[in-house]
Formats: structure tokens, C-alpha cells, sequence
């Protein structure tokens, strides 16, 4: 559910960049957070797979 979450917020910035009349950047708080999914989804991957693998 997390990567749900680093996905309405790319939205929401995408949108605001859209418009004329708001101004978004991305903090370095956004990408820490987008690291800690994409590290998330690959070590339960390996987990997984390691699992499967006994």
C-alpha cells in the first residue's frame, strides 16, 4: 500500500505542475520515501524467492 501512496503523490505534484496558478517541488523526503518502496518490493522479492527456493 505504500507504493499506492508515492504514486498519488507524483500525481498530485504532476497535476499541481500542470497548473498555472500552483508551484510544486519534490523534496528530499519524497525520494528518500520512494528508495524505501522500491528497497520494500525488492527484498520481499527475494524473500519470496528464497522461500520458494527451500
Amino acid at each position: 500500500m505504500v507504493d499506492v501512496f508515492v504514486v498519488g503523490i507524483l500525481v498530485a505534484f504532476l497535476t499541481a505542475k500542470a497548473t498555472a496558478e500552483m508551484q510544486a517541488t519534490l523534496l528530499d523526503g519524497f525520494w528518500w520515501f520512494l528508495g524505501f518502496c522500491i528497497l520494500s518490493i525488492i527484498s520481499g522479492q527475494l524473500l519470496a524467492m528464497h522461500k520458494l527456493g527451500r
